[in-house]
């Protein structure tokens, strides 16, 4: 399984400050563990009809570890763009798309036990994630002209997350920046559903 993620890089033993993908840096690689706390699936969650309802999706998926909620709130053209500072392009590059993006998830989701390869360290399963803040910078806006930000409107989201860790008794508390980039597709019973289309880590710095 293709391992290095943003959650997983700054998830060490040594309580490393990250922002987990919302929130991530430090990278490592993930394996599956016999003992890993596998949660069961939620129940179905609203339909992402506003951009708000969609990060409300967004934070109940990571809550609740539900690889069946995140993988609907991801765009087929989906890209996650590391923050530059994390000096992880020589291991993922700049960015990855959905398809790392899920298996990165499924990971974390599944307490699959994982390994620093910064660090050099072992890396314990995740138990539990948990979001102490999720609240916007700004409102939703037009990102301008990029072709990568074409149709999407953009909201930079301040994220704390307390994470625990098999076999640790303190919890880790990070929170960060992040900018995204959501796209509005019309169904046919006159709704809107919106995606993820771009996810920007921009590191621990709170200003806006």
């Amino acid at each position: 399984m293709f391992a290095p993620t943003r959650l997983k890089r700054r998830l060490t033993p040594v309580l490393l400050l990250f922002l987990i993908a919302v929130l991530a840096a430090g990278c490592g690689v993930f394996s599956p563990d016999e003992s890993k706390n596998i949660v069961d699936p939620p129940g179905p969650i609203d339909a992402a009809t506003t951009p708000d309802k969609l990060m409300a999706n967004f934070k109940y998926a990571w809550e609740n570890r539900s690889l069946v909620e995140y993988q609907k709130l991801l765009d087929d053209q989906f890209q996650f763009f590391f923050d530059p500072n994390d000096g992880l392009e020589q291991f993922v590059g700049p960015s990855w798309g959905r398809t790392e993006e899920l298996a990165s998830a499924k990971s974390i989701f599944e307490g699959d036990a994982g390994y620093d390869l910064i660090k050099k360290e072992d890396i314990p399963p995740v138990l539990s994630i948990e979001f102490t803040t999720f609240s916007k910078v700004f409102e939703w806006q037009d990102p301008g002209t990029d072709p990568l930000y074409e149709g999407t409107l953009k909201a930079r989201y301040t994220v704390g997350i307390k994470v625990s860790f098999q076999g640790i008794e303190q919890t880790t508390l990070v929170t960060g920046n992040n900018d995204f980039y959501v796209k509005g597709y019309p169904q046919d019973d006159g709704t809107t559903l919106y995606k993820i289309k771009v996810w920007e880590d921009q590191g621990q710095n709170l200003g806006s």
